[in-house]
């Protein structure tokens, strides 16, 4: 199991795009504020072989940033 994790903040054309680059061979956090975008767009890279978590994050705001990886660290 890979436990080198990509975290990718904001999903429009551009995040996705680094996604699909710096993707390969690790897990995929995908975060943005808007919630119902994401799920689209991790099932394309799911459909495409990526490991891809997602996780609605407003960076700016406060709070939601400092919570956002659902997975453990080591």
């Amino acid at each position: 199991m890979n436990t080198e994790v990509s975290v990718v903040i904001g999903n429009g054309g551009m995040g996705r795009a680094v996604a699909r680059r710096i993707g390969a061979g690790h897990r995929l956090l995908i975060a943005d504020y808007k919630k119902d975008a994401l799920e689209p767009v991790a099932e394309q890279l799911r459909d495409d072989g990526f490991e891809v978590t997602t996780q609605s994050v407003d960076v700016p705001g406060s709070g939601s940033s400092t919570s956002t990886s659902p997975f453990p660290c080591a």
